[in-house]
């Protein structure tokens, strides 16, 4: 039998700074909860037109196709070094039938693409015209790997419409979209809403079993006042395609999760449990932690690596969960995002600073920005930093710690040129600096 390591840590995190929500989803408007068609581009529209549904928040096709798209430049969110070591991409997009025709079994089509810098097509799949299974919601989702070096822009492209030609809006249902890259861990971020739950429970196994112990409320996920816990099986060879050559030279592994408490009593109890197991799912290590939230509300930011571990990982079991601390709360804790990072173990087999990304491989989006900006870290050991904003006297007008992928407030900062200096958080490392233009 395989030693199991095992691992218990009952701490207390720093508090992050309060930014808004955080999604790994490479999809702007993946949950259509305001304005269902921003972001899109409408390629074309028949019939009488798709409509956008507030109460559900889905798009509902009519009786001709409507086609919608959306090119994510990868360059706004990772390195060019990063993109070429062809880390997978996920994606999923959830649709079904309309309930309220004569027939639900309406037509559905998909396409992902993905190009290179000079706009070439380097790999593409998709479905051709099939048809939805009734009112139940269905998924075309897969992981694209070894898709080659030049990876610069993803388009994805879908299209729907009524089987029969009953006038107004009787076609297929669009109820969300998810494109990662790099992130193992499905829907980790809760930015698709409740309207996905069957989805969700694909993936994720919840505990207590009725999910509607939890509240997805279309911007966190808030667990009832008594322990909730959810677990995802991260199956790396099968799903992820990654070699048992690559998993057995120990890559770094690691995850991260934000979360906060609720109510009065803000001091809510974060739990997870990570364990990693061999192809027979033997447990090899594994992790527990017990985390209490902060007095004040602001986000607590768990987060761990794994290196030096046995040889021989093929899955990684991931829970994570809570429960309020106040006696007769009505809420529970808060979970923001979560990620399962899989890094290199050429880039991280010396540490200090040969390990942290130059500036080039350190994007600040947008540049220039107006009332805030984000800052992406194509390397996720880095996925937490410190920052500085030093105006062109070097003076810090503003400084604290973000999150690769979470916007940083800049709305009381003068117009001007700055300079973003930044530093690893757990030994204050130089990472370097960018300019940074407010307008």
């Amino acid at each position: 039998m395989k030693k199991v390591l095992t691992l218990i840590v009952i701490t207390m995190l720093c508090a992050i700074h309060t930014f808004g929500q955080h999604s790994n989803n490479l999809i702007k408007n993946a949950g259509r909860f305001t304005d269902g068609f921003a972001d899109w581009t409408i390629e074309e529209n028949g019939g009488d037109q798709a409509k956008y549904h507030p109460t559900e928040q889905v798009i509902i096709t009519s009786y001709k196709w409507y086609t919608e798209s959306q090119t994510i430049n990868l360059l706004d969110y990772f390195s060019a070094e990063y993109l070429d070591k062809q880390n997978p991409i996920y994606y999923a997009d959830i649709y079904g039938g309309y309930s309220g025709g004569g027939n639900a079994n309406d037509n559905y089509k998909m396409e992902i693409i993905l190009l290179d810098a000079n706009d070439s097509i380097i790999h593409q799949e998709g479905t051709g015209n099939v048809t939805t299974n009734g009112v139940e919601h269905s998924v075309e989702s897969n992981v694209i790997t070894n898709y080659g070096t030049g990876l610069r822009k993803i388009v994805f492209r879908h299209s729907g419409k009524d089987a029969g030609f009953w006038a107004g809006h009787y076609g297929t249902v669009f109820y969300g979209t998810y494109i990662t890259l790099g992130n193992v861990l499905v829907l980790g971020s809760s930015d698709l809403g409740k309207k996905v739950i069957p989805f969700l429970e694909d993936h994720w196994n919840f505990v207590p079993a009725t999910i509607d112990k939890w509240n997805f409320n279309n911007v966190y996920i808030e667990t009832a006042p008594e322990l909730c816990l959810r677990t995802q099986l991260i199956d790396l060879v099968g799903k992820f395609k990654y070699t048992p050559e690559f998993l057995d030279s120990i890559p770094k592994i690691y995850m991260y999760e934000r979360f906060t408490g609720n109510g009065t009593n803000k001091e809510d109890v974060f739990q997870a449990k990570i364990r990693l197991l061999d192809a027979n799912k033997n447990v090899l290590l594994q992790f527990d932690t017990s985390i209490t939230g902060k007095p004040d509300g602001s986000w607590t930011l768990f987060d761990k690596s794994f290196k030096d571990y046995p040889v021989g990982v093929r899955y990684i079991e991931f829970t994570d969960g809570g429960y309020a601390i106040e006696t007769g709360a009505t809420e529970g804790l808060v979970l923001d995002s979560a990620g399962v990072f899989l890094l290199d173990p050429k880039k991280v087999e010396n540490a200090g600073i040969s390990n942290l990304p130059n500036t080039s491989n350190v994007n600040l989006y947008p540049n220039p920005a107006h009332n805030q900006f984000t800052i992406y870290m194509d390397e996720p050991s880095l996925m937490v930093f410190n920052y500085e904003i030093h105006n062109t006297v070097g003076q810090v007008v503003e400084k604290g710690t973000g999150i690769s992928g979470m916007p940083i407030s800049i709305s009381g900062i003068a117009q001007g040129v700055y300079s973003v200096k930044l530093s690893s958080l757990k030994n204050q490392t130089p990472i370097g600096s960018k300019k940074l233009i407010i307008e």
